[in-house]
């Protein structure tokens, strides 16, 4: 940096003439201009200006520096106002990872419309439960339930989603209805084996609460096969609304515990360059963020 400022600096005392007038464009004082060539040159062990006191003129070296650095300073000033220009007009391709169930509802059905605004970008979206090596999957946003990335430096909580207790109206027909938390325990239960404290949850209805260890001996580690073994009858499970909100719509799960509530389901966007968040990113961090609040009764709001 220091070598640029002094060949920035060397350049404006060439085209001026003067130290104070190059000074005066650059914003620095006279005597800075001076250390800045005086670094220069003893950096390169080459004098390239002629000084008096009356006069300034170039060197045979100072000429030759003065038009190849003025060259290849124009050439980066293109190249950094490309590359300014080009995050401005969001171009390029990005690479989402999301949940299975949330990117179905919420990315893959909503992206024909961020890309029809924005025309100069490509996205993948990647549907896995599991947390990335970000950099070797070459991941730009994590989508993900929960709180892995509370505390990674550029993420925020983008919605959150209602947990139920569901299951096939088959199997509620074989096995019969729940009525309370407790009675979950006459009932055949299938676990998320991703979280070990997803089998622990705390039900509240007004000021009552209870808390209900769920125990099965069906063990999965994705939300797509809970929800494909719900499917298949299994029993019952605490879901997102996110993962099973098309089997709600269509009747093949349905919720029950009606009146009892859960902590809600988070949704994290976890950018994988920290603080620095491109454009086009943040652009579709917001868009993803809109759709929750348009779609899902608790929004993207606190509790």
């Amino acid at each position: 940096m220091e070598r640029f400022t002094a060949l920035e600096t060397f350049i404006r005392i060439v085209d001026t003439g003067s130290f104070t007038a190059a000074a005066r464009q650059l914003g620095i004082s006279q005597s800075g201009a001076s250390k800045a060539m005086a670094r220069l040159e003893a950096e390169l062990g080459v004098r390239l200006l002629h000084r008096s006191t009356r006069s300034m003129s170039t060197t045979d070296a100072g000429r030759r520096l003065h038009g190849h650095a003025k060259h290849a300073l124009a050439q980066l000033e293109d190249a950094l106002c490309a590359v300014r220009a080009e995050a401005q007009q969001l171009t390029g391709k990005l690479r989402v990872s999301a949940p299975p169930g949330f990117a179905r509802r919420h990315v893959v059905s909503e992206l024909p419309r961020f890309l029809d605004h924005n025309p100069g970008l490509e996205v993948e979206v990647v549907m896995d439960d599991a947390l990335h090596d970000v950099a070797e999957a070459r991941i730009d946003l994590c989508l993900r339930h929960g709180e892995p990335g509370r505390k990674i430096p550029g993420s925020r909580r983008i919605g959150l989603g209602r947990r139920l207790v569901v299951g096939s109206p088959t199997y509620f027909a074989s096995h019969g209805e729940p009525h309370t938390p407790d009675e979950l325990a006459m009932h055949r239960v299938v676990i998320w084996s991703a979280d070990k404290a997803s089998n622990t949850w705390s039900f509240h209805r007004g000021h009552d609460v209870q808390h209900v260890e769920l125990k099965g001996r069906l063990r999965v580690d994705s939300r797509e096969g809970m929800r494909d073994a719900l499917l298949a009858q299994a029993g019952v499970a605490v879901m997102s609304e996110w993962d099973v909100a098309s089997e709600l719509a269509n009747g093949s799960l349905r919720p029950v515990l009606a009146g009892w509530s859960l902590p809600t389901d988070e949704i994290w966007a976890v950018p994988t360059g920290g603080r620095l968040i491109s454009p086009a990113v943040n652009s579709i961090m917001s868009f993803i963020e809109a759709s929750i609040r348009r779609s899902t009764p608790c929004g993207s709001e606190d509790e």
